[in-house]
């Protein structure tokens, strides 16, 4: 079934950033045409905005699973590829210049990553779960290491270049992710990561940037902080002219110089409260509305071509 309207269970986690499990309560929705509900919540230890209390486990996995795979390709391929060359123009100073091993970790489509090959000799991989999409690796080049994202320490494989975009907020504990993707470099291995920027969000946040499959909600010191108890951090930046909407980090596998985490709780709170409050009742029935036709469409969509297929 493809959204449930049955009892969802959900429980409280320690903030991922600090694990401090102290924290309040900022916004209550919930998915149109469904029971799934977010709940976005502040650390009042370090100020982390994230989901809490949070989908079991078992739930969330239907959840990817049954209804967050058919919004694959509901982007253009053309987008797609101009996002990728992002990555391109971020971190080819630091790739060596003969061919090179890539590993997107949550790949998608896998659109992006073939895209990479028109401009370096590369030998593609990739981690992804979604079976909608992972069946049209082969004809791409790709080669599907694995499928699931809680057994990558156990892949005996390295790359030059590994690609965690718009991933990492996906993950209830982001720091194990990481620790799991060090197995996979080696001194020279660069490791990008780009997440939304918190800082960046735009109204009506409720609806266009609290949105069910995001557990994280970074900041660029918040994930600054993460990172660096892991790996060397050797650029980054909350947002740039290629892309204000996306925070990015360049990591080495050397310890670097380990980032204080401070506590943002006031300023976030402060923040985000007084956006919640503002935004309009008109404009956020309105988006709604356009949530409902969207998640209608999409639903009609994919059982149309199952149809076709028949």
């Amino acid at each position: 079934m493809l959204i449930p309207f049955k009892k969802l269970e959900y429980h409280t986690i320690r903030c991922p950033v600090c694990t401090s499990d102290d924290f309040e309560q900022i916004l209550k929705s919930k998915l149109p045409l469904s029971t799934y509900k977010i709940n976005i919540s502040i650390c009042k230890s370090c100020g982390h905005i994230y989901q809490n209390p949070k989908l079991s486990n078992a739930d969330e996995y239907k959840f990817n699973k049954d209804f967050y795979g058919y919004f694959y390709g509901s982007k253009k391929d053309s987008e797609t590829e101009k996002e990728y060359k992002f990555i391109l123009d971020r971190t080819k100073e630091y790739l060596p210049s003969e061919k090179i091993s890539i590993l997107d970790v949550g790949a998608g489509t896998g659109i992006g990553l073939k895209s990479l090959s028109k401009y370096l000799d590369a030998e593609l991989s990739a981690i992804e779960s979604q079976e909608t999409v992972i069946q049209n690796y082969s004809s791409m080049g790709i080669s599907l290491v694995s499928t699931d994202f809680n057994n990558i320490k156990n892949i005996d494989l390295k790359f030059d270049l590994i690609i965690l975009r718009h991933t990492l907020e996906h993950s209830v504990n982001p720091e194990s992710l990481i620790i799991d993707l060090k197995h996979l470099m080696n001194s020279d291995t660069v490791l990008y990561i780009a997440v939304p920027n918190l800082q960046a969000a735009c109204s009506p946040i409720r609806f266009n940037f609290f949105i069910l499959p995001h557990l994280q909600y970074f900041s660029h010191d918040h994930l600054s902080h993460l990172l660096s108890k892991q790996l060397k951090i050797i650029n980054s930046q909350p947002g740039d002219q290629l892309c204000k909407g996306e925070m990015w980090f360049l990591l080495k596998r050397d310890v670097g110089k380990k980032i204080d985490l401070k506590n943002f709780y006031f300023q976030n709170s402060i923040h985000f409260k007084s956006i919640l409050r503002q935004e309009s009742k008109v404009s956020n029935l309105m988006v709604y509305l356009k949530k409902i036709m969207f998640v209608v469409y999409k639903f009609a969509s994919h059982h149309l071509k199952r149809t076709n297929k028949r």
